[in-house]
């Protein structure tokens, strides 16, 4: 499967997770969110941390937006504590399966119309506050 390392524009505060996200994941998210145009949009990237640390992203999920520009996109706040609620679930399922790595909330996904994949300076401050 191929993966596809994401890189962050600026310098950071302090050292991320490297997150490791499949190909399949970027092309789906395209796909998905070509038809809105040049108009933003956010998610939730669900997966695990494997043995090195590392965040494998397994999925993502795209809310409704309660505002969208080409520049900004916002979804309610609740997806983050549904989503996390959900991951919970599916770890108590998973609980007595050895091998299945525990599911959460990884990170949070937005486009970026026409620039490419990367993380700004205020995707990783938005980032950080969502999972404080």
């Amino acid at each position: 499967m191929a993966m596809a390392k994401i890189k962050r524009r600026g310098k950071p505060k302090e050292p991320l997770h490297e997150a490791v996200v499949p190909n399949s994941i970027i092309e789906h998210t395209k796909s998905f969110t070509a038809p809105r145009g040049r108009m933003e949009m956010g998610g939730l990237l669900f997966g695990h941390v494997d043995s090195s640390g590392r965040n494998v992203c397994v999925v993502g999920f795209f809310p409704k937006q309660t505002q969208e520009t080409p520049q900004y996109c916002e979804f309610e706040g609740k997806w983050m504590a549904i989503g996390a609620a959900a991951a919970d679930k599916a770890n108590q399922v998973n609980a007595e399966q050895e091998g299945v790595p525990r599911i959460r909330v990884i990170g949070w996904i937005h486009t970026h119309p026409d620039l490419g994949i990367f993380l700004s300076g205020t995707d990783v401050d938005t980032f950080r506050q969502n999972m404080d």
